[in-house]
């Protein structure tokens, strides 16, 4: 049975890194859970607006979670500031759960990650891998959890 990795991150219009890692990870026989799959989104003023309702957005991203726990799965979290400077406050959320239900992280905590994030408390207990680049944070998950 192929392991899941389910893809944390901040949302951004040019969201490249989700279809690298899927490319990448789903070559080496993981199953990439890009919680975007599905959705479009418009920028509404200073905004990021999704084509899929609040609610469905949330039962589908907590049902992946769980999908991953039971499948002894992997979170990949990007921590990176949007280019618009948006922190990643959802996958903050998806932090704590998966550290709530012993999901691994391995995560992406490079320079366009804020300071206050990157030595937040919380982070750095929760967090089970950092590495400052998607490569390498995809390298960790491909020799170490395979």
């Amino acid at each position: 049975m192929s392991r899941m990795v389910y893809l944390a991150g901040a949302v951004e219009l040019e969201d490249t890194w989700r279809a690298r890692a899927t490319e990448v990870l789903e070559k080496e026989g993981f199953i990439a859970l890009d919680p975007l799959r599905g959705e479009e989104c418009k920028v509404v003023g200073k905004h990021l607006v999704p084509n899929v309702p609040a609610e469905l957005i949330v039962a589908r991203d907590l049902n992946d979670l769980r999908r991953i726990k039971h499948a002894a799965g992997i979170c990949l979290m990007h921590l990176k500031t949007t280019e618009d400077g948006r922190n990643p406050t959802a996958t903050l959320c998806e932090m704590m759960w998966c550290y709530d239900n012993r999901v691994p992280i391995i995560a992406v905590i490079g320079p366009k990650c804020s300071p206050y994030l990157k030595n937040h408390p919380w982070v750095k207990v929760m967090v089970t891998h950092k590495e400052t680049s998607l490569t390498a944070a995809m390298d960790v998950i491909v020799t170490q959890f395979k």
